[in-house]
């Protein structure tokens, strides 16, 4: 199916081929509406009893497109080894350096010309892969942008967008580029060695491989994994906050270049930030919660963090509300991150804040929310969205569609089942002219799919 017709087939519903999902998937969603009815949530009837609704359509495609869906990002891979749950080990700290190449610098391989949603690469040599290895797919941000464009969905207004002007950070030989964004960077386990010049990945590539843009497949290096934090409070002193970006910093737990972590059970009190993932990749949190007096970023995910997973998260009502000449943020995506995940959270304070710089498929799915922060970032961080960001079964009490029905301003997007609110106008302003090629679909109704990631997981059979 062509772009434009999957984009109809959601919007109508009715138009995609009834090919049901398997039986898992059933499975996942029964366990998730028992879930919901014992803590006293809304209560309905088996989906497959209703006729078929935007959601259940949207996810039927995505199945038969995995990775590809030009709007429904695939996160199901999102969090801890690949969306496994984390241990319990006796050990509460492990760092090693999980097959670390001596250098820390090795070239494996130059990575062949390859589309979004393909597993299987054609490399140089094979020699120095092997299967379970974590490589970084590094890719060339060449001067054009046409890589930034690519990020956001390469619709029209991509090329009409004055790069180099609206977004310097971003953009290579502007004068201004920050050195984290001189190249994209997707940490990638190796999930077989299928030749001497075949590989396949663990996950889909979520981003074009094109002859304009040199990409290779390196060693990470020395690491920080497979280490955790549970069942912690940290309760920092009850400093008074600031104007913005002046804050103190008291802080709580953040992963930085990390992969396969996690914390459970983790609560933080008046604090600046709550939790922070800065280069991260495939860390879950499980249980985590932010109260006391009031934050800046409850929970920040930047500068190329991928595939994180936050559930079960609570940020509470504030002891000490935002002070004039402060803001709250909530949970926080930029950076050119990707494949990160929010899912059963209820946020008393905040909103779905997105802080430029090109954060693309990323998902906030089943929460409820008050809906009372801001959105951020600097001008020269260009693009507030990226493509394929989705905001599936959200309940907001306050009533303010702000930032979180965004089919008006982010490309390529998905806003499904949004329910509570005035309208569906984002109060955001696009960064992007013409059409954006988004979807709003299920607005102020339940949907079927309740929760987009745990429904593509019952997918994969994991």
């Amino acid at each position: 199916m062509s772009r434009r017709a999957l984009i109809g087939a959601a919007a109508g519903a009715l138009a995609v081929p009834s090919l049901p999902l398997a039986a898992p998937a059933r499975t996942e969603q029964a366990r998730e509406q028992a879930r919901a009815e014992q803590t006293g949530a809304e209560q309905a009837g088996p989906a497959r009893a209703r006729p078929q609704d935007a959601s259940a359509a949207l996810l039927e495609q995505w199945a038969q497109a995995e990775g590809a869906h030009p709007l429904v990002p695939d996160v199901a891979r999102a969090g801890h080894r690949l969306g496994a749950r984390p241990p319990r080990p006796r050990v509460v700290v492990k760092v090693t350096d999980f097959g670390a190449r001596a250098d820390g610098v090795t070239d494996c391989a130059a990575a062949g010309t390859a589309s979004r949603g393909q597993r299987t690469l054609s490399v140089s040599g094979t020699g120095r892969l092997k299967a379970g290895d974590l490589v970084l797919l590094e890719c060339d941000n060449p001067p054009d942008a046409t890589l930034l464009a690519h990020l956001a969905g390469d619709v029209p207004g991509t090329r009409a967008y004055d790069w180099p002007a609206r977004a310097p950070q971003l953009v290579t030989g502007s004068g201004g580029q920050y050195v984290q964004y001189a190249t994209l960077q997707w940490p990638v386990r190796v999930e077989a060695v299928l030749g001497d010049r075949l590989v396949r990945l663990a996950q889909p590539l979520r981003y074009d491989l094109r002859p304009g843009w040199p990409a290779r497949l390196r060693a990470l290096g020395p690491t920080v994994h497979d280490s955790g934090v549970e069942d912690l409070t940290i309760r920092n002193e009850p400093v008074p906050m600031t104007a913005h970006d002046k804050h103190p910093g008291s802080n709580g737990v953040c992963f930085q270049a990390v992969h396969d972590c996690w914390a459970r059970n983790v609560r933080v009190e008046n604090c600046d930030l709550g939790f922070g993932f800065t280069g991260a990749k495939s860390v879950t949190l499980t249980g985590v919660a932010v109260g006391g007096r009031s934050a800046h970023h409850s929970f920040a995910c930047r500068m190329q963090a991928h595939d994180n997973l936050v559930e079960d998260f609570e940020i509470e009502a504030f002891t000490v509300p935002v002070p004039a000449g402060a803001v709250h943020h909530g949970l926080n995506l930029e950076g050119l991150s990707s494949g990160n995940v929010w899912r059963r959270g209820t946020m008393a304070e905040g909103t779905f804040d997105t802080h430029r710089a090109l954060p693309f498929e990323n998902v906030r799915t089943d929460v409820t929310l008050v809906n009372n922060g801001r959105v951020g970032g600097s001008a020269a961080s260009g693009p507030l969205f990226g493509a394929r960001i989705a905001h599936w079964n959200v309940r907001v009490t306050g009533g303010d569609p702000y930032a979180v029905t965004i089919a008006d301003v982010a490309p390529r997007s998905v806003t499904v089942g949004v329910r509570g609110v005035t309208g569906t106008v984002s109060g955001l302003v696009p960064d992007f002219a013409g059409d954006l090629e988004s979807l709003l679909a299920g607005h102020g109704e339940r949907p079927q799919v309740a929760d987009l990631y745990a429904a593509q997981r019952a997918h994969l059979r994991l």
